[in-house]
C-alpha cells in the first residue's frame, strides 16, 4: 500500500532560475563567434533548448523587464520609457505575486528596473530602507536589488545595497569616481570607450556582487518550498568598463566590424567590442558559480535554468545610415 502511494505521489514542483543579462545581443555567443568563450551558455543550450527566434517586447530596459514581470504589453503595463521614476503599477499582477501565492519562495537580485529602490536623500541604506521599495507588493520573499552601472555617478551617497556594500568596504567614492570614465573624443558614443576599473577587488565589480548575492539567497532559501530566482545582471550594458585584470585575457582577438559604419574608427570598434566580449564572458563564469550553488543544495536535477537578455545592443551597426543619433543603440533592438 505504501509503495503504491509513493508511485501515485506527484513529482516535486521544480525550481526556476532566470539568469538575465542586460543588453546582450543574440549573435554574441560562442555559437556565433568562436573566439567568444561562453561555456556555461553552451552547456545549458546543449542540455536543454536554444531559442534562436526569441524576440524582446522592447529595445529598452525598463519596458522589456516590465513586460517580463507582468506578461503585459506597453499599453497595459504603462512603462514606455527608461526613465527611473516610471514604475510598474501596483494594479498589475506580477509573476512573483502569482508564484508566491502558490507557495513558491520568490527571490530577485540585481537591476530589475521595476521600481525606484528608495529615497535619494539622507542615509537610506543605514536606515534599513535600501533597495526594499515595494518589494513586498511586487511579490518578493527575498531580494538584493540595485540600480544599473550608469546610476552611481548620479548620486552623492549610497542609495542601493550594492553601493552600500562598497561604502562598507571603503571603496564607494573610488568606484563612483572611476565608474563611467569613458573617452567621448575618438568615438561619438558616451559609455563605450572606457578606462578599465583599477585597484578594486574582483568581488567589488557590480556583476560579481549580483551573482554572489544570488548565491547567498539560494543558500538561505527554505528547503520545504520550490523557489523562483530572477538574477538581473547590470552588464554587458554600457559603460563598457571592465576590471583591469581582465584586459589581458582578450588580447589579440579580432572581432567583426559594425555594419554600415565606415565613420567609426576600426581600432575604436575593436576596443569597444573586446570590452563587450569580456563582460559577456565574465557573466558566463558567474552563471556557472550560481549553477554550482544550486548543485550544492542538491537541486540541480529539479531546477529549470533559463539564460536570456532583456534586449540587444547595436555596437555601432548602421551608424552611417541612421537618421537619429542615439549612441550605439539606434534604429533596432
Amino acid at each position: 500500500h505504501s509503495a503504491a502511494a509513493a508511485e501515485d505521489a506527484p513529482p516535486p514542483r521544480p525550481n526556476v532560475v532566470l539568469l538575465i543579462s542586460d543588453q546582450w545581443r543574440k549573435d554574441w555567443t560562442s555559437f556565433d563567434l568562436p573566439q567568444l568563450r561562453t561555456p556555461t551558455f553552451e552547456k545549458i543550450a546543449r542540455l536543454g533548448t536554444r531559442f534562436t527566434q526569441a524576440i524582446t517586447p522592447s529595445p529598452l530596459c525598463k519596458p522589456a523587464r516590465a513586460s517580463l514581470a507582468t506578461g503585459l504589453t506597453y499599453p497595459k503595463h504603462g512603462v514606455r520609457t527608461s526613465v527611473k521614476q516610471v514604475e510598474v503599477s501596483i494594479a498589475n499582477r506580477t509573476i512573483f505575486q502569482l508564484l508566491r501565492d502558490r507557495g513558491v519562495w520568490t527571490m530577485l537580485t540585481g537591476k530589475d528596473d521595476l521600481t525606484l529602490l528608495g529615497k535619494f536623500y539622507g542615509n537610506p541604506c543605514s536606515e534599513g530602507k535600501c533597495g526594499a521599495r515595494r518589494a513586498t507588493s511586487l511579490g518578493l520573499n527575498a531580494h538584493h536589488r540595485c540600480y544599473g552601472k550608469e546610476f552611481m555617478s548620479r548620486v552623492s551617497q549610497p542609495v542601493d545595497p550594492y553601493m552600500q556594500y562598497l561604502e562598507d568596504r571603503g571603496t564607494f567614492s573610488a568606484m563612483q569616481t572611476s565608474s563611467g570614465v569613458c573617452d567621448p573624443t575618438r568615438v561619438e558614443a558616451e559609455g563605450y570607450l572606457c578606462r578599465p576599473l583599477r585597484d578594486f577587488e574582483e568581488d567589488e565589480f557590480i556583476d560579481d556582487w549580483i551573482a554572489h548575492s544570488s548565491i547567498e539567497l539560494i543558500q538561505q532559501a527554505p528547503k520545504n518550498k520550490p523557489y523562483f530566482l530572477q538574477v538581473n545582471y547590470a552588464g554587458p550594458h554600457p559603460p563598457l568598463q571592465v576590471p583591469d585584470d581582465m584586459i589581458s585575457k582578450g588580447a589579440s582577438r579580432i572581432w567583426p566590424l559594425a555594419q554600415n559604419s565606415t565613420k567609426l574608427e576600426e581600432r575604436a570598434q575593436q576596443r569597444l567590442r573586446e570590452n563587450y566580449a569580456l563582460l559577456i564572458e565574465r557573466i558566463d563564469r558567474l552563471n556557472q558559480e550560481i549553477l554550482d550553488a544550486i548543485a550544492a543544495r542538491g537541486d540541480a536535477k529539479n531546477t529549470v535554468v533559463c539564460i536570456l537578455a532583456d534586449h540587444g545592443e547595436m555596437l555601432g551597426d548602421r551608424w552611417d545610415i541612421s537618421p537619429v543619433f542615439v549612441p550605439f543603440q539606434k534604429n533596432a533592438p
